[in-house]
């Protein structure tokens, strides 16, 4: 028994994580850090930059995303006159074991919702939305653990798919996408391109599309940044607001009309 006990101890990624804060906005082109007071996920949402540890440097582009530990120091510094905006969740947590280097969050399809909503339901939601952040969170750590336990063989595959997986992040929210383009994007069959799909994914092109518009519906609707329910599905691709709403309440469990008081 506690042989078993010390092996699962081992295997322990982070514990007692507890969120402290998190902010979404505009970064300042240069700045430095003594001793950071936090662990932190930074997402970059719009430009790039640079964080200089010491004699390391880890370039961060658009929609990638860098782990920062408690005690890093560090300077930052981005291209001159460039639009920068991105995401951070702060946290403390026990057996932090996580490198500090750029993840990629093409495969992440709740990427939308964790960019454009964390923050505010953190900051400004009540206690049911901060279950919502702990969630997401896990959600997150699930997807960063996963992609250090990638083989070789499988990062190989995963880059056969790839110029899909980044055809699907650009052009699935237009009400014009197609899902057939996608095999021939990546000179394979369709059946092959399934078969990897899936295997990377663990869902199937259509759920993976699926599950990033309903999420980025979910997000604008909270956000309150629309006008109806019709204009939100056409916002996300749906060019059937009926179809969207029954699409949504399969998902999510309720309709999107009452999606904002969740």
């Amino acid at each position: 028994y506690n042989e078993e006990k010390r092996v699962c101890k081992e295997r322990v990624f982070l514990d007692n994580v507890k969120i402290i804060s998190s902010f979404h906005k505009a970064s300042r082109s240069a700045f430095k850090v003594d001793g950071r007071q936090m662990n932190a996920f930074i997402i970059r949402i719009k430009g790039c930059g640079k964080y200089i540890f010491g004699d390391k440097t880890i370039c961060v582009n658009e929609g990638e995303m860098i782990f920062v530990p408690k005690g890093a120091t560090y300077s930052f510094i981005t291209p001159p006159q460039s639009e920068n905006l991105y995401t951070s969740i702060n946290f403390t947590a026990e057996n932090v074991d996580i490198p500090t280097k750029v993840y990629s969050l093409s495969d992440f399809y709740n990427v939308k919702y964790i960019t454009e909503s964390f923050s505010e339901l953190w900051n400004f939601g009540d206690e049911s939305d901060r279950y919502k952040c702990y969630a997401l969170f896990y959600e997150l750590i699930s997807h960063v653990k996963r992609s250090e336990l990638l083989s070789d063989a499988q990062k190989r595959k995963n880059a056969v798919i790839e110029p899909a997986v980044e055809y699907m992040k650009r052009n699935m929210y237009k009400g014009d996408f197609r899902i057939e383009k996608l095999s021939l994007l990546c000179g394979v069959s369709d059946t092959y391109f399934r078969k990897l799909f899936v295997e990377r994914f663990n869902m199937t092109p259509n759920d993976y599309v699926t599950a990033g518009r309903l999420s980025y519906a979910k997000a604008i609707i909270e956000n309150g940044d629309f006008y109806s329910i019709k204009e939100v599905a056409y916002l996300v691709g749906y060019n059937d607001p009926l179809y969207f709403g029954k699409a949504f309440k399969k998902f999510y469990g309720y309709p999107p009309s009452v999606s904002n008081r969740k």
